[in-house]
């Protein structure tokens, strides 16, 4: 559970201490890393809480550090870290799929290689944020009718971004849709 976010982390950092004092080799596998967003100082004045928290986790000296997927590529500029796709509940639910799609350019490098490593073509959305709360998606210039679509999204916070690009493709004629 990553809610509240700060609270879990506080609970990791005294486990990962105890585990340390215990002579413990520690493997850390996180399936979300908490304030990996904050990867741009975007206004003077903002932290930068990627790099607090990375700093804050390589004080830990872990053994290793496994992210499920760390939704920016800033992260290895502050952390050692290994990043894994799953691959394969990905191509388990991939078959007979005739696109992947990424709703938006955070998503473009994994599914890059997603679609390489399965053979399946993909496109990439251009959303622009009007708001916390509001985007727009350009247009795709293609027929997708009677296609089958999978989207994979590296983060979905407030589902907004999922809805309109589900939106966009159905309009296009989709036959199918699967969200992982």
């Amino acid at each position: 559970n990553i809610s509240p976010p700060a609270e879990n982390f506080f609970e990791m950092a005294f486990l990962v201490d105890a585990l340390k004092r215990g002579g413990a080799k520690v493997v850390l596998f996180l399936t979300y890393l908490s304030y990996a967003r904050q990867d741009k100082i975007r206004e003077e004045g903002e932290a930068l809480s990627i790099e607090v928290i990375c700093n804050f986790i390589k004080s830990f000296r872990l053994d290793k550090i496994i992210i499920l997927h760390g939704h920016s590529s800033e992260i290895k500029k502050y952390l050692n870290v290994s990043s894994i796709i799953p691959i394969k509940d990905i191509k388990d639910i991939s078959k007979e799929i005739d696109y992947l799609i990424a709703p938006d350019k955070g998503s473009k490098r994994w599914i890059k290689k997603i679609s390489r490593l399965l053979e399946i073509p993909f496109i990439t959305l251009h959303k622009k944020r009007i708001s916390p709360q509001k985007i727009e998606l350009e247009d795709l210039n293609m027929d997708l009718k009677n296609k089958k679509i999978l989207i994979l999204d590296d983060m979905i916070s407030t589902g907004k971004t999922m809805l309109e690009t589900v939106q966009l493709i159905n309009e296009k004629g989709a036959k199918e849709i699967r969200v992982y």
